[in-house]
């Protein structure tokens, strides 16, 4: 995008006391970065408008004329190739000692080239008269540019030929479509440099007096058209541009074509609304309708090219029923603005920018209009920037205002508020700055301060409202008022300080620690951790003759599958074996995660502790319990475990899973009278449903009961001064006697104690 430095001082009258380094160094660091700076026509020198007073054919050349023009101060003879060259025009001459740009060179590429007396056959040329490629407006060189006759006779014209154009990269400034013209810039630029900023508005008289009626009709949604916008002007001059807006366009690559083209790309320049103008006797029954295209509708636009419409897009057309134009991205060629306008109808939107960037590129075209639509424009700047057009129209064309304005604005946008609170600065920007400046910032970005009381009566401690202009949509939450606050402070003025932390080490998370311990425990022993889901089918617990009915049921389950909340990881583990039954022999596998159990917690959330659990299983071997018995053991005793004991006397299972095991091999683990888990031999009838050759086993223990009764310490235990006498006693027993009576009576025994001899 470029910048005009000419165009920015009618905004900042200040802005001359800066250099034009300094002003790109300001928007790089605060707004954009200015990838380049350029002069505009830096080496013309020494050019007066003139007026051709008289001409004569050159007597040793038909191609030329001699030509007699007056510079303000003197006549001179001028020699000219140009054909069209006529006696009262009024003229850019270039005097000797002057200089223009090669012609002959690509437009905006020129070398200098210095005019100085030249005698051609017998007549001697004092000058140049010159066309508008030699002064860089045009490509035109076969003639020469004709001034408007307001011009007065003799006035220096290199000082409205040259310019200063900033280039900036506006990819960073996407988000913000108010900057996206010149008076966006200049409002940017005094509130960076502390300037003043002047917002000349044009008042213009909006009686009509005329009588060219207008009908508008908006057939989409207030979504895709928020906006419209129209009047009509009768009897308008349509005619080259003055030099001054030549000028202005040419120096930020803007094509002239006619005043009332230029006109309405000046003002979306200057104001950031695109705007479009219609010959008005070129449409059928003076209407303009505005409604989305049909499928296949074809239109063909002003770059001659013709457009295949879909039902997606937008078009404005005539009682015809015919698209004059595609929304907010091109015009069509048959209500051109031409030389013979006399009527025209002025336009100006706001159109939905998902739908116009959607559009720009299924066509495969992208104009300055739809770049500015597609940021998303502020709708409250149409009839303003509508209200600028007319005035420069009748200023440059001529007309009469023919019809009110027309203005389709069913939901106006509205100015919102953010309430700020003055510690965030400190907090999130990191520097001390004053209340008051941190005002004064955000009101030269055109903010309002607001001296509003809460609901309550009274003002929130430390807190400043803001009113946030409709042109900064961008702005929605405190946070977006500290970035502008940080950008005008200056990120250069930020110095970066450490944050000041209490340096003393976070306190070790302890589920964390055991977890991790417990891995490497188990996978020591020879088993393989696995993570299930916590979802479970109701016929998993089936399997396991485990009652499902404590349980959690899913309203929105993933599958039908899973429709239930785990209270046992041992479901999932055992949905595993069939994995790996068919790809090994023997294996076993461990799992630490949490169970969901309908019972609430003290905030009212169902309780999720803990399990740790896991499952073997073998093809061939008979020993199954020991197995897992081992891996319980081994897991208890390097997590230091105290009096550890394993009992099948107690039923009391307090996971319901000795439903699931062999009815003569499982039992409760203990830990002292702590019940700590259950563990045991998979039950016949399960292994049945499973269809699993082998044997398989399992075990299930309390996480947060392995949490309280490990230690990092092994306990001391004192070594026997006596030495040990293993005794290998046999006993015969019935059947029906459990290995844990047994085990009863032997620590029930009285041993008799023994004394030094």
């Amino acid at each position: 995008m470029y910048i005009s430095y000419k165009w920015l001082l009618s905004y900042l009258p200040d802005l001359d006391n800066f250099e034009p380094q300094t002003i790109a160094v300001a928007l790089t660091d605060s707004l954009a970065e200015v990838e380049g700076i350029t002069y505009i026509r830096n080496g013309l020198k020494n050019i007066v408008s003139a007026e051709v007073k008289s001409k004569e054919p050159h007597p040793s050349n038909d191609k030329l004329s001699v030509c007699v023009v007056y510079d303000g101060r003197e006549e001179r003879t001028i020699i000219c190739g140009a054909a069209n060259v006529r006696v009262g025009q009024t003229v850019a001459v270039c005097l000797p000692g002057g200089s223009v740009l090669n012609p002959s060179e690509e437009l905006g590429k020129q070398s200098i080239i210095k005019i100085e007396e030249k005698k051609i056959g017998s007549i001697a040329s004092f000058g140049m008269i010159c066309s508008a490629k030699e002064l860089g407006l045009a490509d035109d060189h076969d003639s020469i540019l004709e001034l408007e006759p307001e011009i007065q006779v003799g006035n220096e014209i290199v000082s409205t030929l040259t310019d200063i154009v900033f280039e900036i990269e506006n990819k960073s400034i996407s988000h913000r479509p108010d900057c996206f013209c010149h008076k966006g810039i200049a409002r940017e630029l005094s509130a960076i440099l502390k300037i003043d900023f002047v917002d000349v508005k044009h008042e213009v008289s909006l009686i009509p007096t005329a009588d060219m009626p207008i009908d508008v009709s908006v057939k989409v949604t207030e979504s895709l058209c928020s906006r419209f916008c129209a009047i009509t002007l009768s009897d308008v001059s349509v005619k080259d541009s003055p030099l001054w807006l030549k000028s202005r366009l040419t120096a930020v690559g803007i094509r002239s074509v006619n005043n009332i083209v230029d006109l309405t790309n000046f003002v979306m320049l200057d104001k950031g609304q695109p705007m479009h103008a219609f010959d008005y006797d070129k449409l059928s029954n003076n209407e303009l309708t505005v409604r989305t295209a049909k499928k296949d509708e074809q239109l063909k636009a002003l770059d001659n090219t013709t457009y295949t419409l879909d039902e997606s897009m937008v078009v404005i057309t005539d009682a015809s029923n015919k698209p004059k134009s595609i929304a907010g991205l091109i015009g069509g060629l048959d209500s051109e603005i031409s030389n013979e306008t006399k009527n025209i109808v002025l336009e100006a939107a706001t159109w939905e920018m998902y739908n116009i960037r959607r559009t720009s590129r299924q066509l495969g075209v992208r104009t300055e209009a739809s770049m500015r639509f597609e940021k998303g424009l502020d709708p409250n700047n149409a009839l303003d920037s509508l209200k600028s057009a007319l005035f420069y129209v009748q200023d440059l064309a001529g007309g009469e205002v023919a019809s009110p304005i027309i203005d389709v604005y069913p939901k106006p946008r509205e100015e919102h508020k953010i309430s700020l609170p003055m510690p965030m600065i400190k907090r999130f920007i990191g520097i001390d700055i004053s209340k008051d400046n941190a005002i004064e910032m955000l009101e030269l970005l055109g903010l309002t301060h607001l001296e509003e009381e809460s609901s309550s009566g009274e003002t929130e401690l430390d807190t400043e409202i803001f009113e946030i202009p409709t042109f900064r949509n961008d702005l929605k939450i405190p946070q977006d008022l500290l970035e502008e606050i940080a950008r005008l402070y200056g990120y250069d003025n930020i110095k970066p300080t450490l944050p000041e932390k209490d340096l003393k080490p976070s306190p070790t998370n302890k589920i964390s620690k055991l977890n991790s311990k417990i891995r490497s425990i188990l996978t020591s022993t020879g088993m393989d951790e696995v993570i299930t889901y916590s979802f479970v089918n109701e016929k998993q617990y089936k399997v396991l003759n485990l009652s499902a009915n404590s349980c959690l049921k899913i309203k929105n389950p993933i599958s039908p599958e899973l429709s239930l909340l785990r209270t046992s990881l041992i479901p999932g583990l055992i949905s595993k074996l069939d994995y790996n039954t068919s790809q090994f022999d023997e294996f076993a596998l461990f799992e630490i995660g949490r169970i969901i159990q309908k019972e609430l917690d003290e905030e009212g959330i169902h309780k999720q502790p803990y399990k740790v659990s896991g499952v073997y299983y073998s093809k061939d071997s008979e020993e199954a319990f020991s197995k897992i018995k081992y891996y319980v053991e081994s897991l208890l005793s390097k997590l230091n475990i105290p009096s550890i004991s394993f009992s099948n006397e107690k039923l009391q299972d307090n996971s319901g899973l000795i439903k699931a095991m062999h009815p003569g091999r499982f039992c409760i683990v203990y830990s002292g009278t702590t019940q700590i888990g259950v563990l045991g031999e998979l039950n016949l009838a399960a292994a049945h449903r499973l269809e699993l050759d082998g044997r398989s086993s399992l075990f299930e223990l309390d996480h947060q009961q392995l949490l309280e009764l490990s230690s990092d310490y092994a306990q001391y235990k004192r070594i026997s001064e006596y030495q040990f006498v293993n005794r290998d006693l046999s006993f015969w027993l019935t059947d029906d006697t459990n290995y844990d009576e047994i085990i009863k009576v032997i620590n029930d025994l009285k041993r008799s104690t023994c004394t030094k001899g």
